[in-house]
């Protein structure tokens, strides 16, 4: 099956034009822009990982636990992006990339959560 996408059209500064959305469009630019954000969130959550792991005093088992937590991260990121055929329609297609988008910030929330009470435990 083959998906269409709607491309906004640019116009200049000071050429107002008005551009209608409907509900689906607005959905998929809301959810691309949420996607956009993981994805900067997850480098930035990469580069946090990277610089605990370099810490001499952090244990085997702590950056482990990390990495194993990024890669869950990063799996749950892959599947945001996969759409599968089993969904029959394109809203029920946005609606499981907004429901794996849903799991992967309380994922990446909960990995913030760890690396902060880390890092904090290491400060005292």
């Amino acid at each position: 099956m083959r998906c269409k996408f709607k491309i906004a059209q640019v116009y200049p500064c000071g050429k107002s034009q008005s551009v209608r959305m409907d509900e689906q469009t607005k959905r998929f630019v809301q959810t691309d822009a949420e996607l956009l954000q993981r994805y900067l969130d997850l480098l930035a959550l990469l580069h946090q990982v990277s610089e605990v792991e370099k810490m001499p005093d952090i244990s085997d088992a702590e950056k482990k636990e990390l990495r194993e937590a990024f890669e869950r991260i990063r799996e749950q990121f892959k599947k945001a992006g996969e759409v599968s055929d089993s969904q029959p329609d394109m809203r029920d297609r946005m609606d499981h990339v907004v429901a794996t988008l849903d799991r992967l910030r309380e994922t990446m929330d909960g990995v913030k959560e760890n690396l902060a009470r880390l890092l904090a435990s290491r400060a005292r």
